[in-house]
Parts: structure tokens; sequence; C-alpha cells
């Protein structure tokens, strides 16, 4: 598998940071995986190729977590129709049927070439030979981690979470962990929804990642001040940059 870092800021983007979004590419079944797709990460997609194939999960329903899914959508509808689209894209979204994004995303109009699907945490999806689980994080609307299994390769994401003892369990012995650091640690203030660098860094230790790849910061703040928190605690850890890859076979993981 390759992973491809599209995006890794919130809540907006800014200059070349787009809003989250992680690409997995199975290069055996020429499947493709997004995992969200926030503000900006399709300037960083190759049309139609990347449309073909692929399954979309959304985590949770904050707009910085799916707000590139109207490109998508549209963008699906317009190569449909000029014959170089040939398969349905799939995308899945929690069972969030409080929220009007809900609502707006299962009625979401016909200028879009995709079928709509709603997961719980009890879901558990195959795709070829990749297995889909999820684990409901600590956040303030229903959200899901996740973990993307094929053989002997484990990716696993945390979404938007806050800190909790047992999702390190969830995570437990990750090729990769894509981890959600919004703070540094001076800064949570009693934040129970997010991480801060180092509690990431504190979960990919106790979950025996290999690598741990920290995510989601704030668009006016250096990442180098997130990996400096982070490396005091973990050392085999990267910060997300944008059209970075990483190469997972067999247990080994390779930048590029």
């Amino acid at each position: 598998m390759i992973l491809k870092i599209l995006g890794s800021v919130s809540p907006y983007p800014k200059a070349d940071n787009n809003c989250v979004g992680y690409l997995i590419y199975d290069t055996d079944n020429k499947q493709k995986i997004l995992l969200d797709c926030g503000n900006g990460i399709t300037r960083l997609m190759s049309f139609p190729n990347d449309l073909e194939n692929l399954t979309i999960i959304i985590s949770h329903l904050h707009k910085d977590h799916y707000a590139d899914l109207s490109a998508i959508a549209y963008a699906s509808y317009v190569y449909h129709n000029l014959g170089l689209l040939n398969s349905k894209i799939k995308v899945y979204i929690p069972n969030s049927k409080d929220l009007e994004d809900y609502h707006y995303l299962i009625n979401y109009g016909t200028e879009h070439y995709i079928n709509f699907y709603v997961y719980s945490e009890k879901t558990r999806l195959n795709i070829n030979d990749i297995n889909i689980s999820f684990y409901k994080t600590q956040h303030n609307i229903k959200t899901f981690a996740m973990n993307i299994i094929k053989e002997n390769v484990k990716i696993s994401y945390s979404a938007d979470t806050g800190y909790t003892e047992n999702i390190s369990s969830f995570f437990q012995n990750a090729n990769i962990l894509i981890c959600e650091s919004s703070f540094l640690k001076h800064q949570k203030n009693g934040n129970i929804n997010h991480l801060s660098a180092e509690e990431a860094a504190t979960i990919a230790k106790k979950s025996n990642a290999k690598k741990l790849i920290l995510s989601h910061f704030w668009p006016e703040i250096d990442k180098s001040n997130y990996l400096n928190e982070a490396k005091n605690m973990f050392e085999n850890v990267d910060v997300a940059l944008e059209n970075k890859e990483y190469i997972l076979k067999n247990y080994i993981c390779k930048k590029r």
C-alpha cells in the first residue's frame, strides 16, 4: 500500500496546507481509500484516475473533514458523463442523524456519481483484501478512528479525539499511526476533544506503533513545534506534509 498525505491542518487551509485528507493506494487491486476530504485536498489528487475504484470514509461531519467532497462529487458527475469514470465512488459517513450535515449528504442531489452508505462502530468493511474497522472517539460529535489492515500491514487513523486510555489498544502494533495533535501541551487548557502533540506521542508509545505521523495542526503554527514536543516522548515521528508518500510492504515503511 501507498499512503499519500493530501492535507494536514484544521480548521481552514492556508498556503500549501490543506485541511486533512489521506489517500491510500492498494497497488495490487487498484483500489483507493480516502480517509477524510477536507478543504483543498483535491488540489493534490489526479483526476480522473484517483476517482476510479475510490472509497471515501468520512470520520465525522465537521466541515474541515468533508468540505472537498463537493468538488469530488461534481468531478465524478462530469467525468462519468464524459465516459471517463466507470465505477461509482463509495462514500461512507457516520450514522449521525441528529446533525444537519448528515441529512445534507444523504440527500445530496443528482449531480454526482456516488453511492452513499452509513456506518457505525460495529461496521466492518472489506475492500478486496483490505479490512477496515472503527472505534468511537472522544469528540464533541460522533467521530470514528479507523484501522485499515491488509495482510500484515496496518494503518491507523485517529481522526479527531481527546485522550482516553482505551484508544491505544485499538491502534496496537500499527505500522503507521496518523494521529491528530491539534495543540501544543501549553495550549490545551483542559480541552477534552483534541490531543496535544505530547499526548499523540504517548498514544503511539502505548500502542507500540512503528511510526507516528502527527496531523490536524493549527495553520498559523510552525509544524516543527509539534514535532519537537512529540519527539520527547516517541522517537519515530514525522509531521504530516502535503504530497508526502509512504510505501508500506511487509512491515517496512519507506518515505518518498
